[in-house]
């Protein structure tokens, strides 16, 4: 190579940007704080030093409406809190198999914060910060349940083969 002569960059192809997906928003939320289920524990002291995180309270007793595999795809959810159905683990799977996303710390990419029970004070306040929606466990139930619902009105109807339409011998 010449080390006098430049390289002409590689042109690039353009690439077409797909519109930005709507992130869905649960019937009846944002709700105001005081009808979510949650609370804020008062220091953060007292959870570093007791790292043992109580069961959901109603743990295994509601639920949990299945949607189509991408239907939250887009959404970015930080969970804090003791939910009330769910471990934080089952409720990472379930947002993962509806393709969302669950990350550890609020941004301004996050769309809901999913509250329970003893929320660490910094993601409730990082949340007011960017303006994000609170959710609780009843809200991501009713979010899937619209989505669910909504995909099954879009899919067609079957037409009736001939074969269906033959008389019975």
């Amino acid at each position: 190579r010449n080390p006098s002569k430049k390289s002409t960059p590689a042109k690039r192809t353009p690439t077409k940007k797909e519109p930005p997906r709507l992130i869905p928003k649960p019937p009846g939320y944002p709700k105001p704080e005081t009808e979510l289920k949650f609370s804020v524990l008062e220091s953060t002291g007292a959870w570093a030093a007791n790292d043992s995180r109580a069961d959901p309270p109603n743990k295994g007793q509601k639920p949990a409406p299945r949607g189509p595999s991408d239907c939250l795809e887009g959404v970015t959810f930080v969970i804090t809190g003791i939910l009330d159905s769910l471990e934080r683990d089952q409720a990472e799977d379930y947002v993962k198999r509806h393709g969302g996303k669950v990350t550890g710390s609020v941004s301004g990419r996050t769309s809901y914060v999913l509250v329970g029970m003893d929320c660490g004070p910094s993601k409730i306040k990082k949340a007011k910060e960017h303006g994000t929606v609170l959710i609780d466990e009843d809200g991501l139930f009713a979010m899937v349940q619209m989505l669910a619902d909504a995909a099954q009105e879009k899919k067609p109807e079957r037409k009736p083969t001939p074969a269906d339409e033959a008389p019975e011998p």
